[in-house]
């Protein structure tokens, strides 16, 4: 696991897995304020907005795995994906 400030491990990975943390908020928040101009201008459901959203963040994801197998201890190479995902879901179901 990363270490946020340092210490046993990699001290270069620090800055970082900190920068990671910081921009992860980012799709949240845009996420926020999308839906509240979209609910405040409209008689929007939120449940039909939220299932909306969570369609394109599904596909986003895709092409995104690749480049994130890829940074990844040891790297997952394009070809494996397939199978890692299967087995993992394979671990997730028991």
């Amino acid at each position: 696991a990363p270490s946020l400030f340092g210490g046993d491990d990699d001290e270069d990975s620090s800055p970082t897995w900190a920068l990671v943390l910081i921009l992860s908020t980012v799709p949240m928040v845009l996420s926020s304020v999308y839906k509240e101009i979209a609910l405040g201008d409209t008689d929007l459901d939120p449940i039909y907005l939220n299932a909306w959203i969570a369609l394109f963040q599904f596909f986003f994801s895709i092409p995104l795995a690749i480049p994130a197998a890829l940074v990844t201890t040891p790297p997952v190479y394009p070809s494996e994906l397939p199978h890692n995902l299967y087995e993992g879901l394979k671990c997730y179901v028991g």
